[in-house]
């Protein structure tokens, strides 16, 4: 059984030039980049000879001291149930604030800042 062109599909003919059309364009693109790298120093790709020993320590130094990585991932899974316990309380309608402000803090003097809690909670839905 051959297979019927669909009617959301192209003629073979249009799908070729179509095709064509787009290696043309990216073959064109691929020029111009690597022509603007090779203009000489500055912003764009690194040399990936020079990256190599830069990426193998990045893979090698974590493996070096397990336990350290594993207390590491410990306290990030400790913060986000923190975080989840917080939001939980929150949703349940416990907003005593998790923080308070130093009393040199002069970056949340403003009243605004003491009406934001009152706000949210007023605007949260309840379940």
């Amino acid at each position: 059984m051959v297979d019927q062109p669909g009617p959301d599909t192209l003629p073979p003919e249009a799908l070729s030039q179509t095709l064509g059309d787009i290696a043309q364009r990216s073959q064109r693109l691929a020029a111009e980049f690597l022509a603007r790298q090779a203009s000489g120093p500055g912003p764009g790709m690194a040399n990936p000879v020079n990256t190599g020993g830069a990426f193998m320590e990045m893979t090698t130094r974590p493996m070096a001291d397990p336990a350290k990585r594993v207390t590491a991932q410990m306290a990030l899974w400790m913060d986000y149930l923190g975080l989840w316990e917080n939001t939980a309380r929150r949703m349940m309608g416990d907003i005593a604030p998790l923080a308070t402000p130093g009393k040199d803090a002069r970056r949340l003097k403003n009243a605004a800042w003491g009406k934001m809690g009152s706000s949210i909670s007023s605007n949260s839905p309840t379940f």
